[in-house]
């Protein structure tokens, strides 16, 4: 069956649990599973959410969870995959900067894994899942739990915002512009001036909000002991020794030159690695009311190759592929 076909007969049911972070601050996490499909000693996903470290796409108390998913699992996946989602509502930039979002996420999954027969998980099968600012939050608390010696079985980064020196460059708009100038009739050249406008306007408001994420999360992050900071840029971490890892971004998005350094950097570091690069869509293509053709056809291969990888790397140990 298909996850559209799971998503018509899905059942979910949340868990508000409070954890405690290191400084003692209560995480809210929200436990999400479908009632019908859920099994003991089940693999889970602790989840960190996107918003450029500065917003939350979703106020878990009041989500309504016939509505509830993670638009980059798609609707029905956790009927399909009897999987549970720990969603972690970490604090945000503004409440408390590096490294404390991070730090939340990992908090999370260590309280996971310490309480999973209580919780009803398998404690070997529980990986971690962002993206975007999100991405970026879950590769930090597996860098931490690679150091700490508890590594998760693996790790999805969907189009993560790592680079906060990047000047973000959009494809779209630097492809209209070179139409722009090439182009000869003048009734055209005016059209297609006044679209670079509005493009231009959203991608400065785009950047702007981008550049006031990284300077709210990293607030501070100069003065803090080497030994805390050392994650502030992730693509100078050394990811030797991670697990399984999944990262993928669309051409048109704003992160997908830096992501494409962040795949080369795993794959040098000798990280098991599945990689893709979507083609003609931009950031959080998934789940749009009205998606172009490539926005679809992405859509649908995503949330597919997301799925087996999942499926593959919670396969219990010794478990044929």
């Amino acid at each position: 069956m298909s996850l559209e076909e799971f998503s018509r007969k899905e059942k979910l049911v949340m868990k508000e649990h409070r954890v405690p972070s290191e400084d003692g601050y209560p995480i809210p996490v929200w436990e999400v599973f479908d009632e019908n499909e859920v099994s003991k000693n089940c693999p889970t996903i602790v989840y960190a959410h996107g918003g450029g470290f500065i917003k939350r796409p979703i106020n878990m108390k009041d989500a309504m969870l016939d509505r509830f998913r993670i638009k980059q699992l798609g609707k029905g996946f956790l009927a399909k995959s009897g999987f549970t989602v720990f969603y972690v509502s970490y604090r945000l930039a503004q409440e408390k900067p590096f490294p404390a979002p991070a730090n939340d996420v990992y908090a999370a999954y260590v309280w996971a894994i310490t309480n999973a027969s209580d919780l009803g998980i398998d404690k070997n099968r529980v990986g971690f899942m962002g993206c975007s600012a999100g991405g970026n939050l879950a590769l930090h608390a597996t860098l931490r739990a690679r150091d700490d010696g508890i590594p998760p079985c693996g790790g999805m980064y969907v189009y993560p915002m790592t680079d906060p020196d990047t000047n973000w460059e959009n494809p779209k708009v630097e492809k209209k512009q070179d139409k722009k100038e090439k182009d000869k009739k003048e009734t055209l050249k005016e059209k297609l001036k006044e679209n670079l406008k509005v493009l231009g306007e959203k991608l400065t408001g785009e950047k702007r909000f981008l550049r006031s994420g990284w300077e709210q999360y990293h607030k501070g992050v100069d003065s803090l002991p080497e030994e805390q900071r050392k994650y502030a840029k992730l693509l100078l971490a050394d990811f030797s020794g991670l697990p399984r890892t999944y990262v993928d971004v669309g051409t048109e998005d704003f992160f997908c030159k830096e992501d494409k350094q962040l795949m080369e950097k795993l794959a040098a570091d000798g990280v098991s690695l599945t990689t893709k690069v979507w083609e003609g869509v931009p950031h959080a293509f998934e789940g749009k009311p009205n998606p172009t053709p490539e926005e679809s056809k992405a859509e649908r291969e995503a949330l597919q190759l997301r799925y087996d990888w999942w499926q593959t790397t919670f396969q219990p140990v010794g478990a044929s592929a």
